[in-house]
């Protein structure tokens, strides 16, 4: 296939749709990105909005995303009415679309993990003793 032929625009393809009734509508998503490393979720979100006829993104969740080449394929769901995701999605999921946010005790545990170090046992600090002049 020549190079010139292949589209730059990405492409979001939606499979094995589940309708639920007044609810929600399960799917996976397969995403062509040729010349293109990735798509940010964003993006994703934002197809996927104008094929279903939503303007906001906060009731669209998607998640399990791995990336094969050329090609990204994953899982999403789209609430009819936000307060539907509210009750049904699970915590994490609705942190990380921004419709909740964590707690500060959780930010602040969630900080202290990142600076401590795994695995390797901090070192002592060698104490360096001044040399002393000799007396005269």
């Amino acid at each position: 296939m020549d190079v010139k032929k292949i589209p730059h625009r990405p492409t979001v393809c939606i499979r094995h749709l589940i309708d639920e009734p007044r609810l929600r509508r399960r799917f996976q998503i397969h995403v062509l990105h040729p010349r293109r490393g990735n798509l940010s979720k964003p993006e994703i979100q934002k197809e996927i909005g104008k094929k279903f006829g939503i303007t906001g993104t906060q009731q669209i969740f998607i998640y399990g995303f791995r990336t094969y080449g050329q090609r990204s394929s994953g899982f999403g769901l789209v609430y009819d009415k936000l307060e539907d995701a509210i009750k049904y999605e699970p915590n994490h999921r609705l942190v990380k679309n921004g419709i909740r946010d964590l707690g500060k005790k959780t930010q602040k545990n969630t900080e202290k993990k990142a600076k401590k170090i795994r695995g390797v046992m901090p070192r002592k600090k060698k104490v360096v003793e001044p040399l002393s002049s000799p007396s005269t």
